[in-house]
């Protein structure tokens, strides 16, 4: 084990998290990615731990800490794929003298996976080395709760993002959000990814009966009426859910075929079928009451990177942004009242260093932008947790031009830094309220 990593963990504690990457760096703890890498870093901590320094705890989070969570569907999921693992990690720490625990949440956890835990309790439970406890630690999130009701109070939100985990089928996620919007002082926009075709949250579920669409590019290929009935359709069981925003029409064009998250996602590879297309399908959600958002500005058709883990570059010129990427948004400009989601997508002639989500010089290229809610990319995306704390992000946000903050790696560390921000003459009231009244103009028509 490198010597920095060795030197951070106490004579009998080690933990090791493979979730929230900003939870581990404020505690300085190495960070593991993916599943791999997870039980990779257990072996070598354990082996460290066991090798020489007697008797010890590690405490591996599995899949939770404070700001991150999956349902018991999910974590059993991702569990069974670990069973074999867990088996394998059993036979060595059992060699090592080591006993393993588990502790937390077992409900929903496949049979496979309850009979691994079990095994690896059983075989290490004579071992007095050191002691592994994972802690699993999950919620389903599909109803509201008291601790909902009191953050609702306490940091009054403008809006809600439901993910697969928040939805299990129509008369759930109909109440949900009903009583996600009675909770509240203040109309929400109660929004969701829902483009057609890969990312779908509810029309992939098999708890709903709706129409599922290839993919956009699929649909593209039939033209702007299709992409338009496919946004009626769209927008017509979102009403009926209590839906009043969606995080669609994907306006990138797909012009980078090794780009690892947007491909089919978009209409098209030609700009301005990619334009029709995604304007068609703003007017089909807005004809039925869904505030449409074209992302993601200014463009992550031609990047190779995906924003969920980094951030994501393009190396078009301003010149040749305009005669490509961002042409769907121009279009969008003729949609009448829509969102746009601005990526953390660095291009370097434009934004420098920073992502585009953070720069006043990239969100003033927004067409129309007095007249359309700028809406960041989460900002609890790897792109952003990586570099800037949840208070860094949401005061530059603003700075820059944002209008709504989307998901904040920490809701009350950006609250109180907004606040400080305004406080101290960082950020102007005044331009907050250009951003406010933008805002309950669109609620007067999307959330009535």
């Amino acid at each position: 084990m490198p010597q920095d990593t060795a030197a951070r963990f106490p004579t009998h504690v080690a933990i090791i998290v493979d979730g929230n990457r900003r939870w581990a760096k404020q505690r300085m703890l190495p960070v593991s990615v993916g599943h791999k890498a997870g039980f990779d870093r257990l072996r070598e901590i354990t082996r460290y731990a066991v090798g020489d320094r007697g008797v010890f705890v590690l405490s591996l989070y599995v899949f939770s800490t404070e700001n991150f969570s999956r349902d018991a569907k999910e974590v059993g999921y991702l569990m069974d794929l670990f069973a074999n693992n867990f088996r394998t990690i059993a036979d060595e720490m059992n060699e090592r003298g080591c006993k393993v625990l588990f502790s937390g949440r077992r409900e929903g956890l496949q049979q496979r996976v309850l009979d691994a835990m079990d095994y690896m309790m059983d075989l290490t439970k004579d071992n007095d080395k050191g002691i592994v406890n994972f802690c699993l630690n999950y919620g389903s999130h599909a109803e509201l709760t008291d601790a909902m009701r009191d953050a609702l109070q306490k940091y009054p939100v403008g809006g809600v993002c439901q993910f697969g985990k928040n939805i299990v089928d129509p008369e759930q996620i109909t109440a949900f959000n009903a009583a996600l919007q009675e909770a509240s002082d203040i109309l929400l926009f109660i929004s969701v990814d829902e483009e057609g075709g890969a990312v779908a949250r509810l029309a992939n579920k098999d708890t709903f009966d709706l129409p599922r669409y290839e993919s956009a590019a699929a649909v593209g290929a039939e033209g702007a009426d299709a992409a338009c009935a496919m946004g009626q359709t769209i927008g017509g069981y979102l009403r009926t859910y209590g839906f009043n925003m969606d995080f669609a029409p994907d306006a990138d064009v797909n012009t980078n075929p090794d780009n690892p998250i947007i491909g089919t996602r978009a209409f098209s590879s030609d700009a301005a079928d990619a334009a029709d297309c995604a304007a068609a399908m703003a007017r089909g959600l807005a004809g039925e009451g869904i505030l449409p958002t074209f992302k993601h500005f200014p463009g992550h058709g031609d990047t190779a990177e995906d924003s969920h883990t980094g951030l994501a570059y393009s190396y078009r010129t301003v010149e040749e942004l305009a005669a490509c990427e961002l042409l769907p948004f121009e279009a969008a400009a003729e949609v009448g009242p829509h969102a746009v989601m601005v990526g953390h997508i660095v291009v370097p002639e434009l934004t420098g260093d920073l992502p585009a989500t953070l720069c006043a010089d990239a969100i003033a290229l927004v067409p129309d932008a007095e007249n359309t809610l700028i809406v960041t990319d989460s900002l609890a995306m790897g792109a952003i947790t990586d570099s800037y704390t949840p208070g860094e992000a949401a005061v530059q946000a603003l700075q820059a031009g944002c209008d709504v903050l989307l998901m904040p790696d920490g809701l009350a560390d950006a609250y109180d830094a907004v606040l400080a921000a305004v406080q101290n003459g960082t950020l102007s009231e005044d331009r907050l309220d250009l951003s406010v009244n933008k805002i309950l103009r669109m609620k007067a028509q999307f959330c009535a």
